[in-house]
């Protein structure tokens, strides 16, 4: 099997430059994350959670994040040995000119 998967990366960064966009007052902090880290995490629904939905531990485990295709790699593809991956497909932007599209195969 496959799996199919959407994340925020640098293309995100772009699509947080509209003022509208939730992530627009953390764009550079963002941006700062992704290249010292390779990911970056915020809490950004706090306690009344998504659309009212709590995550039942004061909004801290539901949030926005956002990793690097390095920190795929180094995490995941060439992670733990028993549970590789492989990487068949990456779209940057490829979810509305705004998510990055991956999609991995298991190995063995």
């Amino acid at each position: 099997g496959r799996l199919w998967f959407s994340t925020h990366s640098y293309q995100a960064l772009n699509y947080a430059m509209l003022d509208a966009a939730p992530l627009h007052p953390l764009r550079h902090e963002m941006m700062r994350e992704l290249y010292q880290k390779g990911h970056y995490y915020f809490p950004m629904f706090g306690t009344q959670g998504d659309f009212g939905v709590s995550d039942q531990h004061g909004g801290s485990w539901w949030g926005f994040g956002a990793f690097t295709t390095e920190w795929l790699a180094a995490n995941v593809l060439n992670g733990n040995p028993a549970q590789r991956w492989r990487l068949e497909y990456y779209g940057p932007g490829a979810n509305e000119n705004h998510q990055d599209v991956y999609v991995l195969s298991k190995l063995g």
